[in-house]
C-alpha cells in the first residue's frame, strides 16, 4: 500500500479528480478521467538549487532518481506489434512410376494418396465425386520431337450430373437439358431456401428482389392476404391458403409474373418451377406457407418456405474450358458431363511435353502428370519410361513476428532545469521534483494556482511522514496535469518518487 500522501488530489479551484490506478480513487462532485503520463507528453522539471543558508540541498541525487522516474515513463512507452507474414509452401505429393502399356488408369487414392477430392474409378461418378481418367493407349513417344504427345481424349475428367466443374460455387443448381437442335445445353443458377421463415401481420420478406408484405392472417380460415412487390415495381394483392404455392420468377427476357397454384390446381409447383428453369428464367422464386397460427402476445403469426433461384451461366457442348481443354455435356443419355483433352489437328494441334515440362489438368486443385524420360550415357533423350502424377499442395501458414517500437523522445530528453521552464506548457504533463526551497518552478505554480492552493500542498509535504505526490490540473488545459513529487529531505523527495513509479508500474 501506497502512503497517503498519493492519495490527496488537489482541486485548485477546477474541480475534484480522481486518479485510477495512481493512488485509488477519491470521493468527488465530478470524476475526471486519470492522466495519461507517458515519455511523449511529460516533462520532468529538476531542482537547481544547491544549498540554502550554506546547507546543501543533495540536488543531484534528487537528479538521478528523477531520471529513474524518466525510465519508467520511457519503458512503459516501449510497445510491440506483431507482424503477420504469410508463407506458401508447396508440397508435391507423387504418384509410383506408370508404366505406359496401353493402358486405362484412373486417379484415386490408391494411386495418388491424400487427393483433395473423391476420386471415383469409373465413368459414372456420383454426387461430388470426380473420376479422372488416363488413356495411354492416346499417349505416346514422338522420337522427332523428343517429346510426349497427348492425343484425343488421352485424358478425361469426368463429373455427375448435379456436379458441374463450371459452377460458379457450391450448392448451385445444374440444368442439363437438348435446345432446339437436339445440342447439350446446360444452365447453371445460383441457388438459395429457406425453411422456418417467421413473420407477423405488418411484416415484409424480401427474397432475391421480391417482397411479400403480410396484410392480415387468418387463423380461422387459415390464409393470408398479402401484397407482392415485383423487382420492376408493380404490385399486386393475393390470397394465400396454408399449404398453397406462389411462384415469383423473371423470364429470360426480364419480365415478372406471379404464379399461383391455386390458380392452376391442375399444375404441380415443382413441374412449374422446373419447366422455368428449363426455359432460362433470369429468377425464380417458390414460395409456401406451412402454417397460421397464435404468436407470442396474442399477435397473428405466419410460417413459411422458400427457394430461390438466380440464372448465373449458360454452356454448351464443345464449350473451350482452356487450350485443348473441352467441355462435353453427355445427358441424359450418360448423366455425366466430361472435360477432355481435345485433338483434331486442326483447330486443337497435337499436345506435346518435352523434358521439364509436364500437362496440367483445369481442376481447381494442382494435379499436373509428368513423364519420365529415358536417357543416353550422355544426357540426351531417347525414350520414355513411364509417367507420374503430381498433386501440388499449397500449404499456407501465417508466421507472426514482433518488432519493438520505442518512444520518440530518449529519457534525457524529458528533463528539464526549473529555471529553463519559464512557463507552464498547454500540451505537456509537467512532473515537478522537490520541494518549493530547491525547485524555483515552484513560483511558476504559485502564480498559476494561487496562495492557497500552493500552501496547502506544502502542509501536506511537511506533516507525518514528510513527502508527498499531488496531481493538479493544468491550469491552460485540464487534458494535462501537474504532478507534484516532494518531500521534506531528498531522501522522502526519493521516496515519493518510488511511490509514484510504483504506481505507474501497476497502472
Amino acid at each position: 500500500m501506497i502512503g497517503a500522501r498519493i492519495k490527496k488530489m488537489v482541486a485548485a479551484g477546477i474541480g475534484t479528480i480522481a486518479l485510477a490506478g495512481l493512488g485509488g480513487a477519491v470521493l468527488a462532485d465530478q470524476i475526471q478521467p486519470e492522466p495519461h503520463l507517458d515519455a511523449k507528453n511529460t516533462l520532468i522539471v529538476l531542482p537547481t538549487t544547491l544549498e540554502v543558508n550554506g546547507t546543501p540541498l543533495h540536488v543531484k541525487d534528487d537528479a538521478v532518481n528523477a531520471l529513474k522516474l524518466a525510465l519508467e515513463l520511457y519503458q512503459k512507452g516501449i510497445k510491440t506489434e506483431q507482424d503477420v507474414e504469410t508463407l506458401t509452401i508447396t508440397v508435391p505429393h507423387k504418384s509410383l512410376k506408370i508404366q505406359d502399356n496401353d493402358q486405362v488408369v484412373y486417379l484415386t487414392d490408391l494411386l495418388l494418396p491424400d487427393l483433395p477430392f473423391n476420386a471415383s474409378a469409373t465413368d459414372y461418378p456420383v454426387n461430388e465425386s470426380i473420376a479422372v481418367k488416363f488413356n495411354f493407349a492416346e499417349i505416346y513417344y514422338n522420337e522427332t520431337e523428343k517429346a510426349v504427345v497427348f492425343g484425343d481424349h488421352a485424358v478425361e475428367i469426368i463429373y455427375s450430373t448435379d456436379y458441374s466443374p463450371i459452377a460458379p460455387e457450391e450448392g448451385a443448381k445444374v440444368i442439363n437439358l437438348k435446345d432446339e437442335n437436339g445440342n447439350d445445353i446446360q444452365y447453371i443458377y445460383d441457388y438459395d431456401n429457406e425453411t422456418d421463415v417467421f413473420a407477423n401481420v405488418g411484416d415484409e420478406l424480401e427474397i432475391n428482389g421480391y417482397k411479400i408484405k403480410f396484410l392480415d392472417l387468418s387463423q380461422q380460415d387459415q390464409r393470408a392476404l398479402a401484397r407482392i412487390t415485383l423487382p420492376n415495381g408493380y404490385t399486386s394483392t393475393v390470397i394465400i391458403p396454408v399449404g398453397k404455392t406462389v411462384i415469383l420468377y423473371q423470364d429470360r427476357d426480364g419480365r415478372p409474373s406471379i404464379w399461383l397454384s391455386t390458380e392452376h390446381p391442375e399444375e404441380n409447383p415443382d413441374d412449374k418451377v422446373m419447366e422455368l428453369l428449363k426455359d432460362r428464367a433470369k429468377t425464380v422464386v417458390k414460395f409456401t406457407i406451412d402454417d397460421i397460427f397464435i404468436g407470442v402476445g396474442g399477435t397473428q403469426s405466419v410460417e413459411s418456405e422458400y427457394e430461390s433461384y438466380t440464372f448465373k451461366a449458360e454452356h454448351k457442348d464443345g464449350e473451350v474450358i482452356t487450350g485443348n481443354w473441352v467441355y462435353d455435356i453427355n445427358y441424359p443419355d450418360g448423366n455425366h458431363t466430361t472435360v477432355y483433352l481435345k485433338v483434331d489437328g486442326e483447330d486443337f494441334k497435337p499436345v506435346m511435353v518435352k523434358e521439364g515440362e509436364s500437362l496440367k489438368l483445369p481442376l481447381k486443385y494442382d494435379i499436373e502428370i509428368v513423364p519420365i524420360f529415358q536417357k543416353d550415357e550422355d544426357g540426351k533423350v531417347i525414350g520414355v519410361e513411364g509417367f507420374r502424377i503430381i498433386y501440388n499442395e499449397e500449404i499456407v501458414k501465417n508466421i507472426v513476428k514482433e518488432k519493438t517500437i520505442l518512444p520518440d523522445v530518449k529519457p534525457e530528453d524529458m528533463l528539464v532545469a526549473d529555471h529553463e521552464l519559464t512557463d507552464i506548457p498547454n500540451d505537456k504533463n509537467i512532473i515537478v521534483v522537490g520541494g518549493w526551497v530547491s525547485n524555483k518552478f515552484w513560483e511558476e505554480l504559485q502564480k498559476a494556482y494561487g496562495d492557497e492552493t500552493i500552501e496547502k500542498i506544502k502542509q501536506d509535504v511537511l506533516d507525518e511522514d514528510g513527502k508527498a505526490v499531488e496531481f493538479l490540473k493544468n491550469p491552460y488545459n485540464p487534458d494535462y496535469y501537474i504532478v507534484i513529487v516532494a518531500g521534506r529531505t531528498h531522501e522522502e523527495t526519493k521516496q515519493a518518487i518510488l511511490e509514484l513509479i510504483e504506481e505507474l508500474d501497476k497502472a
